[in-house]
């Protein structure tokens, strides 16, 4: 089944890239990789911007064209890379 080793798949690399006191699949990142997939952008910012703490975001943007839906920005912050709230 294509969609359950997309799934697996999307586990293996969230527990590979976003695990820290706890597993990947658990993080926000994780949990975002899992159910959205690879963001067409990650903009990292690992030592932060001079006033704030290290942060990314993360920029989805779902069809094109005409059916084409605004872009969804995530942004995730602090040494554990929460997501805030927008």
């Amino acid at each position: 089944n294509e969609t359950r080793d997309e799934h697996c798949r999307r586990i293996a690399y969230a527990n590979e890239r976003h695990s820290a006191a706890e597993p990947g699949w658990r993080t926000d990142r994780g949990r975002i990789y899992i159910t959205l997939g690879p963001p067409g952008q990650i903009e990292a910012h690992p030592s932060g911007d001079g006033t704030s703490g290290p942060f990314e975001i993360w920029r989805y943007r779902a069809g094109t064209g005409t059916n084409a839906t605004p872009e969804r920005t995530l942004e995730f912050a602090g040494t554990d890379y929460k997501l805030k709230s927008r």
